[in-house]
């Protein structure tokens, strides 16, 4: 899954998309959770940046129930919550990192991936209309080796330059499918966060910093 993402220098990823129609001023964001809201690009008579929030919201009798961030690119066209919007509202968001989480037996330890480039990506995802709301979700696909030993599925990531052509592309011409493929490990890479990414209000530069374990107490050197 997609839990959590980043877009900490958001001049690069725009500066990368000179395409755009109406890009707003944003400031860098370095802990984007569910339900907050981000910037995504989609198709309206040309590409055009949108303010969305993260999820869309399910019903069950009546009542909001769940909120569904992801959608999985293998089942989206058969999934009757993200199958229209497929067809029809395909978008992707800016990012320039994601987090996944490696459970242990006592904890949940917080990774951060990103290019090895540095550069910014984008990731695939849906959007809706819920209300006066544009909402969306992030597709995922199977992890590749640098995510797999911490989760065994990641958000599809594509490069800057495919953005428009997998807003583009015919939903059931099978070179959609092409872009829900595992992105190369060997062009991606990761380290440790500290848990401080664990609380959606903190979003600052801490939070893709690498871990750095506390230290010893002076007892312990003798040990």
């Amino acid at each position: 899954m997609c839990g959590r993402f980043t877009l900490a220098n958001p001049a690069a990823a725009f500066n990368a998309m000179p395409w755009l129609i109406d890009v707003p001023k944003s400031h860098p964001r370095y802990n984007i959770a569910p339900g907050q809201g981000a910037l995504i690009i989609c198709d309206h008579s040309g590409p055009m940046v949108r303010l969305a929030h993260w999820g869309f919201t399910r019903k069950r009798g009546g009542a909001t129930a769940d909120l569904l961030i992801n959608a999985r690119s293998e089942k989206v066209l058969e999934t009757p919550s993200f199958s229209e919007s497929f067809r029809q509202r395909r978008c992707v968001i800016p990012a320039d990192g994601f987090y996944e989480w490696r459970k242990t037996a006592n904890a949940s330890i917080p990774h951060l991936f990103q290019l090895t480039s540095g550069a910014p990506f984008c990731l695939a995802g849906l959007y809706d209309r819920f209300g006066d709301e544009l909402k969306f979700v992030i597709l995922t696909t199977s992890a590749n080796a640098l995510v797999k030993p911490v989760h065994a599925r990641m958000p599809v990531l594509l490069p800057v330059s495919e953005a428009m052509a997998y807003i583009s592309a015919p939903p059931e011409a099978l070179e959609t499918r092409r872009f829900f493929q595992p992105f190369a490990s060997e062009q991606m890479q990761s380290h440790r966060v500290n848990t401080l990414v664990n609380r959606v209000e903190n979003d600052t530069v801490a939070c893709i910093q690498p871990y750095c374990p506390p230290p010893k107490a002076q007892g312990d050197l003798f040990l």
